[in-house]
């Protein structure tokens, strides 16, 4: 946190000019409160809940389905129930959810919540699961989200944000909050949405006085709400037509640089900072990166092959990424058990080389010009990395013909 506000101590004097003409920064929590909403109706319409449970999971197991579909049956006929859960699905927050990820749908949702509290389903990420868990913690959470809530400085999170997008004009957008295990933390629709399940340790916030862990909570909401602030500037509509190799070229530029400036606003720190300062992964990832962006050039690689490297680039090649990165330290089941703990921060090319290149270029100069210079001229970053580097460091340089490309590729 404190290099966090270091960073942040050279920018802040425009974006609290900003301020004074903007309405109250705020979050919106309802659909994390209708949720939990949801659970207290499911566990008031079942009284006998959770002693219940271990009865039931005596039953064989055709008496065991016969009683969940009896207590499925009462949400059914609750009024109170079925009310929670249409003023849940009629949310903001989840109206757009529904719209980002296609994956699942309200009807789905609606159905996994009149199983609960005795029986979970399969569904897209896990989200069966963390309903089904939810009823059981529900009190927790709720304590949670009021110390999140009552602790966290909305003021801090909009000017984090905003200092990291100088160039913004235009009302500042309400930040979501989501519980969900079918996505981290995430924008859509111009909207920035913090998820609590994934963002933030729920059981020690609600039971310790940790104070690391609102903070670390703050940096996740700038650097999603960053996101939408820099959108207008660094994805313009495009003045000329493109081929579809230019396009490509043009949308990964912009990711490694759209990734590096908004984890300015949340500093990787402990693993996830180490593996993405590794000089062997970001060596790795230079190198399969300038392989694409040359055959993107000569016209080597088709589409179909383009969009294989860039799922292999998030899965596969990022995972053993992570596990070479954690291999210097670990082996056999103890290797397997730190790779399966540290999946969520593998490293991929947007994320981690994406930091490694503008945090860069930003500690060499940590001004305004430079960020605003990032986001309107992204492909200017092959050039200011390249020039951060010293004699030692050709592993992890651009070769001079390839940023000259990349730079004429510039539509």
């Amino acid at each position: 946190m404190a290099l966090l506000m270091t960073l942040v101590s050279h920018l802040t004097v425009g974006a609290a000019a900003v301020r004074a003409d903007q309405p109250a920064h705020r979050f919106d929590a309802s659909g994390v409160v209708a949720l939990l909403d949801v659970m207290d109706a499911v566990a008031a319409a079942h009284p006998d809940f959770p002693a219940k449970e271990a009865e039931l999971g005596r039953l064989p197991e055709g008496e065991r389905e016969a009683a969940f579909d009896r207590a499925r049956e009462v949400n059914e006929a609750s009024g109170e129930v079925r009310a929670a859960i249409r003023a849940l699905l009629a949310t903001p927050t989840y109206q757009i959810y529904f719209r980002r990820f296609t994956n699942v749908t309200a009807e789905e949702v609606s159905d996994l919540l009149l199983d609960l509290p005795y029986r979970q389903r399969r569904a897209p990420g896990q989200i069966g699961v963390t309903l089904y868990e939810l009823v059981r913690k529900r009190g927790l959470v709720r304590s949670a989200l009021d110390r999140l809530l009552a602790e966290a400085d909305a003021d801090r999170v909009y000017e984090t944000a905003r200092a990291f997008a100088p160039v913004w004009k235009g009302e500042l957008p309400t930040l979501h909050l989501i519980y969900d295990s079918n996505a981290g933390s995430f924008v859509a629709e111009g909207v920035p949405f913090f998820n609590v399940f994934t963002g933030i340790d729920l059981e020690t916030l609600s039971a310790s006085a940790d104070d690391s862990l609102v903070p670390e909570a703050e940096e996740t909401m700038a650097h999603e709400l960053q996101h939408v602030l820099a959108e207008p500037t660094l994805y313009p509509e495009p003045e000329v037509e493109r081929s579809w190799q230019q396009d490509w070229i043009d949308q990964l530029t912009r990711g490694l640089v759209g990734e590096g400036v908004a984890n300015l606003c949340s500093p990787p720190s402990g693993g996830i900072k180490a593996v993405y300062e590794d000089p062997e992964v970001l060596a790795a990832l230079v190198e399969r990166y300038d392989h694409l962006m040359r055959a993107l050039l000569a016209g080597r690689i088709t589409e179909d092959e383009v969009r294989a490297w860039y799922r292999e680039n998030y899965f596969e090649v990022a995972t053993g990424l992570l596990r070479s990165h954690l291999a210097k330290r670990h082996s056999g089941e103890e290797l397997e058990a730190a790779v399966r703990s540290a999946m969520r921060y593998r490293p991929d090319v947007e994320h981690a080389l994406g930091w490694w290149m503008v945090s860069r270029i930003w500690q060499r100069d940590p001004s305004p010009a430079v960020v605003a210079g990032l986001l309107e001229d992204p492909f200017s970053v092959y050039r200011l990395y390249n020039e951060t580097l010293g004699d030692g460091d050709d592993d992890l340089r651009f070769a001079p013909d390839l940023v000259r490309q990349l730079t004429g590729a510039d539509p």
